[in-house]
């Protein structure tokens, strides 16, 4: 008898574990927070890095991103970037538009503002901004990089792969989308794009080899001196080394959720006095050395124009990323889309897959509305619906 109770205690005591075990995993998931005793190793006088969202926006933050999504393109933008934002979306984020863009997620990432009504009207209408509790300053940036991870680790930790970008720059999302679709296949059978260029060879067969688990890919930046004085310099303690560690431009880097995972949860335990205001920096650098894990440099180019970036896109087939010292390039988008042989022929076939797909979805029973549908087939609804969905 006692041998019995004393199994059943046990048992009892296993169960009451277990139970214990999965709430902490919950709560650390939903709160985004580790114990303190993690960061007992890192000890600060003023505490660790933080940030947080508002909710003002009383958006559904884990339906922005589809279950089936493979990327999370999260964007580092300002409140008064509206322009900004408005061509983007119709542009290299219009995922309704583009087959190649159904299974990417795109997040806008901004500020606290005073003209709140506009932005809350922009965030109802689009359903993709996300807004950082910080008051937008010069080093603020920094303060978006985390929540781009802190946010995709709470709302979107099934997407296997994340870019991080600003809204100054002009990404071929088509090629970025091809790239993502390598690493989950392993083979580029489905990209006309990466089989036709030579060029592009040998960066396929490093990715064909890479490991897909710790990929951290960029423009790496190599050899630059500490900065000891003016705005942005580092103090001894944040950094004594004569050179900045490596680390990956702004313009963008493409991670895995477990380098995410990493990096976010080396963030947890950063003191706030040693956080940098260069966001790129911080987290492909510093942040980056936290969690054991690099940031390397990758085949896909990036430049700064001048003027447009059209002739670069249709020169340089490896080209990725492009900004431009012009307010507004209107070329450039256009340029992607010739050089994917994309015609109105061929995207009109990719709306109709997505037609089909939102039929499957309606019988279903998910939330699309059947009238909805027969808007799109009847073709009498403007390109900007898509975005208003």
């Amino acid at each position: 008898m006692y041998y019995q109770i004393g199994v059943l205690s046990s048992f009892t005591l296993l169960l009451i574990i277990i139970h214990l075990h999965l709430t902490i995993n919950s709560f650390e998931k939903q709160n985004a927070t580790l114990s303190v005793y993690l960061c007992s190793q890192f000890p600060s006088s003023q505490g660790y890095f933080q940030n947080n969202f508002t909710d003002s926006f009383l958006l559904n933050y884990p339906k922005i991103c589809k279950p089936d999504d493979i990327l999370l393109i999260y964007i580092l933008s300002k409140v008064e970037h509206i322009q900004q934002r408005k061509r983007i979306r119709q542009t290299w984020a219009n995922k309704y538009q583009y087959g190649q863009l159904f299974q990417t997620c795109f997040i806008f990432l901004i500020g606290l503002t005073n003209d709140s009504q506009q932005i809350f009207s922009e965030a109802k209408t689009y359903g993709d901004l996300v807004q950082v509790n910080i008051n937008e300053t010069d080093e603020s940036n920094v303060y978006q990089e985390i929540a781009g991870l802190k946010w995709s680790y709470i709302y979107a930790s099934h997407i296997p792969y994340l870019f991080k970008t600003r809204d100054s720059i002009m990404i071929d999302t088509l090629l970025l989308s091809d790239i993502t679709r390598l690493l989950i296949d392993n083979r580029i059978v489905h990209s006309d794009y990466l089989q036709k260029h030579y060029e592009l060879k040998n960066f396929t067969e490093d990715l064909l080899f890479e490991n897909k688990y710790t990929l951290f890919k960029g423009t790496e930046r190599l050899g630059i001196k500490t900065i000891r004085r003016g705005k942005f310099a580092l103090n001894y303690l944040a950094w004594n080394g004569d050179y900045l560690p490596e680390y990956c431009s702004s313009a963008g880097y493409l991670l895995s959720s477990l380098i995410r995972d990493r990096l976010y949860q080396a963030s947890l335990c950063f003191a706030k006095e040693y956080v940098l205001p260069m966001g790129d920096l911080f987290v492909s650098g510093f942040l980056a050395n936290a969690a054991s894990v690099r940031c390397s440099n990758w085949r896909m180019e990036y430049l700064h124009a001048s003027h447009s970036c059209a002739e670069y896109f249709q020169k340089q087939p490896q080209l990725l990323l492009c900004s431009t010292s012009m307010d507004f390039d209107d070329q450039g988008w256009p340029a992607i889309l010739y050089r994917h042989s994309l015609t109105n022929q061929t995207i009109e076939e990719s709306r109709r897959k997505y037609i089909a797909l939102l039929q499957k979805q309606f019988k279903q029973k998910s939330i699309i509305k059947e009238s909805i549908i027969e808007q799109i087939q009847n073709n009498s609804i403007d390109q900007d619906f898509f975005l208003r969905m």
